[in-house]
């Protein structure tokens, strides 16, 4: 039964023009600053990590996905907030178990929805650092050889692992502070 509310949260989320605008801002911002560090600009300088490192060393690319992986917690809470007291805010929560869902399925449809939607959102940054660091227009001196690894394993570790704990906490605030 969850997937069935999963596929309706899904549905809900992509069809919402501020998560296509938040995945935009998220690889524009993430292309830009990689431009900004590969010197298309001049004039323009970010100093991220210490000298002795490429730009797109696993480092660099962890720093900047950790940096845009707190920015990304503000979003996720106004979105998991949304998807948890949702139902309360329109009067609606006493129907959905009046039908044969069980709580649990209930709300893990609707967490796991609204999770799959952040992680396509915290995706546009490491894509807009995987596609900034390909152009061939920086400073091929300074970047090293492409690692698809020191993007997944940030992505992995920050995205998916530790940022969940936070949404978990804003997710049950929303239906607990929602039903009292």
């Amino acid at each position: 039964m969850w997937k069935y509310i999963l596929n309706f949260e899904l549905k809900l989320g992509f069809k919402k023009t501020s998560v296509l605008v938040y995945f935009v801002v998220f690889f524009g911002l993430a292309f830009l600053i990689v431009n900004i560090l590969g010197g298309a600009f001049t004039g323009a300088r970010i100093i991220v990590g210490n000298a002795n490192n490429n730009l797109n060393a696993p480092l660099v690319i962890a720093m900047l996905q950790n940096i845009f992986c707190i920015i990304g917690v503000l979003i996720f809470a106004a979105m998991f907030g949304n998807a948890g007291y949702r139902d309360f805010e329109f009067n609606t929560h006493p129907l959905f178990f009046t039908k044969p869902i069980k709580p649990f399925d209930y709300y893990i449809g609707r967490f796991t929805g609204a999770f799959v939607v952040s992680i396509f959102i915290q995706a546009g940054f490491s894509l807009g650092m995987l596609f900034g660091f390909l152009m061939p227009y920086l400073d091929q001196d300074a970047i090293g050889p492409f690692s698809l690894y020191a993007y997944l394993h940030p992505f992995m570790i920050l995205v998916r692992g530790a940022a969940p704990a936070c949404m978990l906490a804003t997710w049950a605030v929303g239906i607990c502070g929602a039903s009292l």
